[in-house]
């Protein structure tokens, strides 16, 4: 397949769940098919077939005339994905628990569906690549409704909750995947990787015991056996379709009028049957390739099979196959995280490793984080003026910041501790996404938010919570990033304001030595090492790992042309949407990370990923092309300054933290008989 058609599918792929592409089955007709979100399908009557229950999820679950409303179910998306409460108040939670309470009945169904092994929705092959496939947009929504219900379970600490959601969203991945089509089974892996990814959150938390680990290691690897997700049958059932769409020469000539397959029209009867009944064959040999009980061995006969493919000049072939290899890699990084953390948690279940060994910090840090954004703006004015005019904050003000704080200690201050108490923290975790820019800055504004609050409480409370904020530069710090590093410095930056603020006696200034003792003398940000973390994060994103096994060696050693700042701004384009560079309120100052300003004019530069860095798929590829595209990138942040301003502020934080030295004692002078 050419590079223009690659770009082409990625542009054109439909954003399933979680980052797992899906693509067409073969023709844009069928994702059109696909997308229509609440076009109701009726399913053969069966008592015994899962789709007769799923249809009535479906009528309950629309937005049209269903339980629950449009913004309704953007709380619910918010909650499954991780973004919660991006939009909310203090009420937040409490609204999305009563969301899901009247959500129930689409539950109810989903689970009598989910406890039927088949799923029949009546689909004619007879239409073809017209077939329309409209119950995989409301299949999807319920995938989301199960992770925010399991969301709520893994906040309440109800490992048995977030169990049973997993095991609907598996029957739900494998019903889908039962469609025989391109399109469903990759919305089959899409849902099981949904399933992982709350896994890996379980993980986190350090809370799993071996029975239940044993349980979600079972599930989990059951779910990735075999054909996992029936992409094999499914390959076996597009090259039936082929006929039923392309079968005679009034069914070409009206495809060659749509744009890109204008092709078709210079092949003559003879040739069109003979290429359709090769490419039928290509289709049915990956198929078997994909279900053969060798894994290494089927994906190496799925491979020979695209070489012949690619060397074959069939038209066809050509037109309409999607890319095959792209596809397969989506497949099987969904397979290869299922089984990933099942073999974490078999490791629990057998007692190889304890379950606190998984904790890891950033899962608390995302949930203080999350719990930060839903502090009233004018607590966290009264905070800010805590901090920096303590004398301008009158006793009533104090009251209400002390009542907020402790009314979200839950949500807030208990993560932060659990978070300080665990020596891993890894933000970008296995099966999700690291802690963005906006939450970075939430991170920050809960550990402000406890710290200003503990100060004027007592000096032990200030003590606890300017250890928390070291922990916190450590474990940024730990892993390293431009975001990371500069956070890092503005925590340190709370710290020497709470010295400044706060009187420690010696023991206390001891404590705090011994914590701060902890970090990198030379460099406690992590900037001397937020390259590698830039790279990797950027760089490793979508890596094409099939198409070239040089690629991965190929685009780190390119990367190694570009600076810091071009890393950076890369990054800020490839993640963040201008619609999120929004200021912050006087608590939870993200655009103090990185200046609003200077990111939306690296937002307005984003044609930089069409440059060979992102598109790429083969060595030769990487070498041809401008490595930035056709853009410049501006200098979003000064790294070199912001290290600079880090060493200067922790040059002063180690002198506060210096103990007092107490003078060595006197010879004892002997005592004369």
């Amino acid at each position: 397949m050419s590079m223009a058609s690659r770009r082409i599918l990625r542009r054109v792929v439909v954003g399933v769940t979680d980052g797992v592409p899906a693509f067409s089955c073969a023709v844009t007709c069928t994702i059109a098919c696909t997308a229509g979100a609440w076009c109701q399908v009726v399913p053969p009557p069966e008592a015994e077939n899962a789709a007769t229950h799923y249809a009535r999820a479906h009528a309950m679950a629309a937005v049209d005339g269903g339980l629950l409303t449009e913004d309704e179910w953007i709380v619910l998306s918010d909650l499954a994905s991780g973004r919660a409460p991006m939009r909310g108040s203090s009420q937040w939670v409490d609204r999305a628990r009563a969301v899901l309470a009247k959500a129930q009945p689409i539950l109810d169904a989903a689970a009598q569906g989910a406890a039927i092994p088949e799923c029949d929705w009546g689909l004619d092959r007879s239409q073809g690549f017209a077939l329309g496939l409209p119950h995989l947009s409301p299949q999807r929504s319920l995938a989301r409704l199960l992770s925010a219900k399991s969301a709520i379970a893994l906040a309440d600490g109800d490992v048995d909750g977030v169990i049973q959601s997993a095991k609907m969203q598996l029957a739900l991945s494998q019903h889908s995947a039962q469609d025989g089509v391109i399109v469903s089974s990759l919305v089959g892996a899409a849902v099981a990787s949904m399933t992982a990814s709350r896994a890996q959150d379980l993980l986190a938390t350090g809370i799993v015991n071996q029975e239940d680990a044993a349980m979600i290691a079972s599930m989990l690897k059951g779910a990735a056996e075999g054909d996992a997700f029936n992409l094999g049958g499914a390959m076996h059932g597009e090259g039936e379709m082929l006929a039923a769409s392309m079968g005679t020469a009034e069914q070409r000539q009206a495809m060659a009028k749509s744009e890109g397959f204008e092709m078709l029209d210079d092949v003559d009867e003879e040739q069109a049957q003979a290429q359709l009944s090769q490419l039928k064959g290509w289709y049915d040999g990956l198929g078997d390739a994909l279900a053969m009980d060798d894994r290494t061995a089927g994906r190496a006969a799925y491979l020979a099979i695209l070489a012949e493919v690619e060397a074959s000049g069939n038209t066809f072939a050509q037109a309409i196959m999607p890319a095959m290899d792209m596809l397969l890699e989506s497949h099987d990084r969904c397979v290869e995280q299922l089984l990933a953390a099942a073999a974490q948690y078999e490791a629990i279940a057998t007692g190889q490793v304890p379950a606190s060994a998984h904790a890891n910090a950033a899962y608390w840090y995302t949930r203080a984080a999350q719990g930060a954004m839903a502090i009233p703006p004018e607590v966290q004015t009264s905070a800010m003026l805590a901090r920096v005019a303590p004398e301008a904050v009158s006793g009533e003000q104090l009251a209400k910041l002390k009542e907020i704080n402790e009314r979200m200690d839950r949500i807030v201050g208990s993560p932060l501790r659990e978070a300080a108490a665990i020596e891993r923290c890894a933000f970008t975790i296995p099966g999700g996404n690291e802690l963005d820019l906006l939450l970075m800055g939430a991170m920050r504004g809960a550990l402000r938010f406890e710290l200003v609050d503990a100060i004027h409480r007592s000096p032990a409370d200030a003590e606890a919570a300017v250890i928390a904020m070291l922990r916190a530069v450590r474990h940024l710090a730990s892993d390293p990033s431009v975001a990371h590093a500069i956070t890092a410095s503005l925590l340190l930056q709370d710290v020497e304001w709470a010295m400044e603020s706060t009187t420690f006696d010696a023991e206390a200034i001891v404590r705090l030595h011994d914590v701060a003792a902890q970090l990198d003398a030379g460099d406690p940000c992590g900037f001397s090492r937020a390259a590698a973390g830039e790279v990797e994060a950027l760089f490793g994103f979508a890596m094409p790992r099939r198409a070239d096994p040089d690629m991965r060696v190929s685009r780190l050693a390119r990367a190694s042309e570009l600076s810091l700042e071009q890393l950076f701004f890369f990054r800020c384009v490839w993640w963040w949407s201008p619609e999120e560079l929004q200021p912050g309120e006087d608590l939870i100052r993200w655009d103090e990370i990185v200046p609003a300003d200077r990111l939306l004019e690296a937002k307005a530069k984003a044609d930089c990923l069409q440059s060979s860095c992102f598109m790429a798929s083969t060595v030769e590829e990487m070498r041809t092309g401008p490595l930035l595209g056709s853009c410049e990138s501006p200098t979003v942040v000064d790294t070199a300054a912001a290290a600079s301003l880090a060493d200067a502020t922790w040059a002063r934080v180690q002198r506060a933290l210096a103990p007092a030295v107490a003078p060595a004692p006197a010879p004892a002078r002997a005592i004369s008989e």
